[in-house]
């Protein structure tokens, strides 16, 4: 998954985080952005993932509508999540910015 997300989005793996490596498609700050995540992937099965540096653990969520419950009984981390193909990609880090890329079939 992480090779895929790296050669998908074109990260720059020289940086210390993958998020410092992404060229997010959108971006907001917001300390609460973390809340919306499951709605970006309309109840699909995700990918649920940190920094390799962190933990090499990828979960596999059968829908992403628990994003919201999981997250909110644990504190702030980075964390990543992609849906099964690796075409959309959203990143919440330790700065409170929201970041996801979207690869658009067309490109």
């Amino acid at each position: 998954v992480r090779s895929l997300i790296i050669t998908t989005f074109n990260v720059d793996v020289k940086q210390r985080s993958l998020w410092e490596g992404m060229k997010p498609t959108y971006s907001v700050y917001d300390s609460n952005a973390w809340k919306n995540v499951q709605s970006l992937f309309n109840s699909e099965p995700i990918y649920f993932f940190f920094d390799e540096s962190s933990d090499e653990t990828i979960l596999m969520i059968q829908n992403s509508d628990t994003m919201t419950a999981i997250l909110g009984e644990s504190t702030g981390f980075v964390f990543y999540v992609t849906n099964l193909t690796c075409t959309s990609l959203v990143c919440f880090n330790d700065h409170d910015f929201l970041l996801a890329s979207v690869k658009s079939a067309l490109t």
